[in-house]
C-alpha cells in the first residue's frame, strides 16, 4: 500500500507542472514581416522600415506618388518627389510641354531659360528674331547686345558701322567704344587729332609716351626744367620730392645750407 501511495503523489505532480506549462506558455517572437505596411521592405541595416520606389511614407504608411503625366519618380525625399521631363516645365502640378519658336532650340537648362535661338538670331520675347547684320560688321556670340560686331577700322554708331577716321601721328585702337584711335609715342589728344608734345630743354620723353621728365639734376617747374642748386657739403638726391638734394654725413640741413652739428 505505501508503495503505491508514493507512485499516485508522482504521477499527480507531472500532471500538476504539465498543467503549468500549458498555462504560461511564452509568447513566440512575431516575425518583421507581420509589421510592415504594404509597399515597405525592411532596412538593410538597423531597425525600421523604408517605402519600396514610387511610394512615400506618411501616418506609418507608405502612400503612393502620384506621378502626373510627362513626370518621372526623383529619388530625393523632399519635394513632390517627381520632376518633368526634357522639353517640359513644371506648371502647377503638371507637366506642360514647352513652346520652342521657330530657330530655336530646348536647352538641357531647368530655369526659366529652357530653349535659345538658332545662330543669327536673337530672343525677343518669346520668339527668335534674325539678326540684321549692317555693312561692316560681322555675326557675334554676344547675345545681351546688337549679336554683331563692327570690322576693324569701324566702329558703331546708331545702329550702323561708320568708318573711322584715324588722324595724323595716330593709331588705330581694336575693341574701342569711342574713336577707336590711339595717340602714337610722343603725342596727345586734342580733340579730333593728335598733338606733338612739347618737351623742354633738359628733358626726355617719359616711358609712357605720353608726358616729359627732367634729367638729373633739374626739377619741373611749369612747363620747363630748371636746375637743383644743390649747397656745399650736399649732393644729388634720387628722390624727386623736397630740394631735390641731400646733406652729406654728419652734415644737417639748415634751411637752404648744410651745417655741421653742434
Amino acid at each position: 500500500m505505501p508503495a503505491l501511495l508514493a507512485v499516485l503523489t508522482c504521477l499527480a505532480g507531472i500532471a500538476w507542472a504539465g498543467q503549468q506549462v500549458v498555462a504560461e506558455p511564452q509568447a513566440a517572437a512575431e516575425p518583421l514581416t507581420n509589421r510592415l505596411p504594404a509597399h515597405a521592405t525592411p532596412r538593410s541595416y538597423g531597425d525600421g522600415w523604408d517605402c519600396v520606389r514610387g511610394y512615400r511614407r506618411q501616418a506609418g504608411l507608405c502612400q503612393k506618388i502620384a506621378v502626373p503625366d510627362h513626370a518621372y519618380l526623383t529619388n530625393s525625399p523632399f519635394g513632390s518627389g517627381w520632376a518633368c521631363r526634357h522639353g517640359f516645365r513644371l506648371v502647377g502640378k503638371s507637366c506642360v510641354q514647352i513652346k520652342v519658336p521657330e530657330n530655336g532650340f530646348l536647352t538641357g537648362s531647368t530655369n526659366f531659360d529652357e530653349w535659345g535661338c538658332e545662330r543669327g538670331f536673337k530672343k525677343e520675347q518669346d520668339t527668335c528674331a534674325q539678326i540684321i547684320v549692317p555693312p561692316h560688321a560681322y555675326l557675334s556670340d554676344n547675345n545681351y547686345d546688337h549679336g554683331w560686331e563692327c570690322e576693324r577700322g569701324y566702329h558703331e554708331r546708331d545702329g550702323k558701322c561708320i568708318a573711322i577716321l584715324i588722324p595724323k601721328n595716330a593709331y588705330s585702337v581694336e575693341g574701342a567704344y569711342s574713336s577707336a584711335w590711339k595717340c602714337n609715342r610722343g603725342y596727345v589728344r586734342a580733340r579730333d587729332h593728335c598733338a606733338e608734345i612739347a618737351v623742354p630743354k633738359n628733358a626726355y620723353l617719359a616711358s609712357s609716351g605720353t608726358d616729359w621728365k627732367c634729367e638729373r639734376g633739374f626739377r619741373r617747374k611749369g612747363v620747363r626744367c630748371a636746375k637743383i642748386v644743390v649747397p656745399k657739403n650736399a649732393f644729388l638726391s634720387d628722390i624727386s620730392v623736397g630740394q631735390g638734394w641731400e646733406c652729406m654725413r654728419p652734415y644737417q640741413q639748415q634751411n637752404d645750407t648744410c651745417v655741421e652739428p653742434d
